[in-house]
């Protein structure tokens, strides 16, 4: 893969990070949201690890149907950016039944997956 593509990877999925991280908080504050309207409609907890799921999930049948191109790799990281920042704040809710998303402890880990992750894509592919 060409190193331009790597380095778009990398910044899309801190770029995502950052987003999700701010409307987190944004909705944290007591703002609506998408998150808060599909949970008013549907009457389920609906949050970014789900969309980050969707998301990698589409980005991944678009590749191997379409072939690999800038898009889809965008879109990829994305999803995979929204998975792991809700991937240990979800572990630790399922097995305590605490909620730590907005703690310090979990913005360190899913920083450190974020770094894991873009180093493990920038020197494996």
């Amino acid at each position: 893969m060409e190193i331009e593509a790597k380095i778009i990877f990398i910044i899309a999925l801190f770029l995502a990070f950052i987003f999700i991280r701010l409307r987190a908080e944004y909705e944290r504050k007591g703002h609506k949201t998408l998150t808060i309207f599909l949970k008013k409609i549907t009457g389920l907890e609906i949050h970014h690890l789900h969309f980050g799921l969707f998301y990698a999930i589409s980005a991944l049948l678009w590749i191997f149907i379409a072939g690999f191109n800038i898009a889809n790799l965008i879109i990829l990281a994305i999803g995979i950016s929204f998975i792991i920042d809700e991937l240990f704040p979800a572990i630790i809710y399922l097995r305590t039944g605490e909620i730590i998303y907005y703690s310090k402890k979990s913005l360190i880990i899913s920083i450190i997956l974020h770094v894991i992750t873009g180093a493990i894509f920038y020197f494996l592919f």
